[in-house]
């Protein structure tokens, strides 16, 4: 399947806001107010435990602990996510949500989508902000804040400015792209690791995200990417090198 979509409850795990997404699958609704309301819908409800392992020699009957090795196993269907060291830090799925709450609550960002890839091993959560910009007649662009974490180990939890509307593992693969610009700047990382103990501060985390929807209006409020944008047909070469022109494609 192409979305790689979560339906390991037997339904699709993602949610989103208005228009349908391409694949029609999940809920659909009008808005979502809070996160844990936004976790809700996307089934996203569910947490993660870590398991000791074992490796076992079944010819010898034999077995051993795995020394400074876990397996992360989500509680909910018992599935295995990923292994990983003794200092790997587990975010919760409401744990590394709920600071968004201060965003929708002061309408600096709305939810706009959420929900689980590959059985619950990438998660993300996607706010609108509340504005719009035109590269032309009929050229919108809309801003977002796409927060995402992992629970395999392969990735951290990211917070960053996108303009591409999250539904699926492959819309989330190009916020990923090395073309496309904004995976790095304005950005908040939070490593799984021993230092990343103490949960995300909501001041650090909400001040971070604020300034880079500041920083992503203040880019497309540059009247002088307006001008290069109109009437230019938008190549792959232009695109790696243009954070303008990134930013339009991502939308095609």
């Amino acid at each position: 399947m192409s979305h790689e979509l979560d339906i390991s409850t037997g339904q699709a795990a993602v949610f989103v806001t208005g228009e349908p997404a391409w694949h029609k699958l999940g809920m659909v609704v009008a808005n979502a107010v809070t996160s844990a309301q936004a976790i809700e819908l996307a089934r996203l409800n569910w947490e993660v435990e870590q398991w000791e392992l074992k490796a076992f020699d079944r010819e010898l009957g034999k077995e051993a602990y795995v020394q400074g090795k876990y397996a992360n196993v989500r509680k909910d269907t018992g599935r295995v996510l990923g292994v990983v060291s003794e200092h790997y830090r587990i975010f919760q799925n409401r744990e590394c949500f709920d600071f968004m709450d201060s965003l929708v609550a002061d309408r600096l960002a709305m939810f706009e989508s959420a929900g689980a890839l590959k059985d619950g091993r990438v998660v993300w959560m996607l706010a609108r902000i509340p504005a719009e910009y035109r590269a032309g007649a009929d050229d919108v662009v809309q801003p977002y804040i796409l927060l995402t974490n992992s629970h395999d180990g392969s990735k951290a939890l990211r917070i960053f400015p996108t303009t591409i509307r999250v539904v699926c593992q492959n819309t989330l693969r190009r916020c990923h792209g090395p073309a496309y610009p904004f995976k790095t700047c304005l950005a908040v990382a939070r490593k799984h690791s021993a230092a990343a103990l103490k949960p995300v501060p909501s001041r650090y985390a909400t001040s971070s995200v604020r300034e880079g929807a500041g920083g992503l209006m203040a880019i497309y409020d540059r009247p002088a990417g307006f001008l290069t944008m109109q009437g230019t047909r938008l190549t792959p070469n232009r695109a790696s090198t243009s954070r303008w022109t990134v930013s339009i494609r991502s939308l095609s």
